[in-house]
């Protein structure tokens, strides 16, 4: 088993650990796709692209590789109803900030082997499906690791 497996893994059980109440979303690549019941309060870790850092110590080689955490909640509140949209859209990068700081000193996702450190997002997204609506939000984190050669 290569180190991406490993380390996908532990993203999922380092989110899943600090929000317990969200579900993980089946599919990570459409959002649109998944149904309704994951996107009341979900998350997904989906991969991104990779490039070699040409770092190649003792037959290992050195992979960045992006891995994307999406968040999405549910909007209850109608838009006329501004402090509780802006409640949903508030509690969504209190969860993302919550993700950030147990990635960051998460262990398994940051040894001699793997680093692991937050990027950036791409925004707060306002998402639909059917007649629910939906606050999105993907956190990019860089992912430094190494893969044996040799087996």
């Amino acid at each position: 088993m290569s180190n991406i497996t490993t380390l996908y893994d532990e993203m999922v059980t380092a989110v899943s650990a600090v929000l317990p109440d969200y579900s993980k979303i089946p599919n990570a690549y459409d959002t649109g796709s998944n149904a309704n019941l994951f996107l009341i309060k979900g998350f997904s870790v989906g991969f991104g692209p990779a490039t070699n850092t040409n770092r190649q110590i003792d037959c290992k080689l050195s992979v960045s590789r992006t891995l994307n955490v999406l968040l999405v909640n549910q909007i209850t509140a109608t838009i006329t109803d501004f402090s509780g949209f802006n409640a949903v859209a508030k509690q969504i990068f209190e969860d993302q900030y919550t993700i950030i700081k147990e990635i960051e000193k998460h262990p398994a996702l940051n040894t001699g082997i793997v680093v692991t450190k937050f990027v950036g997002d791409g925004g707060l997204e306002f998402l639909e499906s059917g007649v629910a609506q939906y606050f999105g939000i993907e956190a990019q984190f860089d992912c430094e690791y190494f893969e044996n050669l040799n087996s």
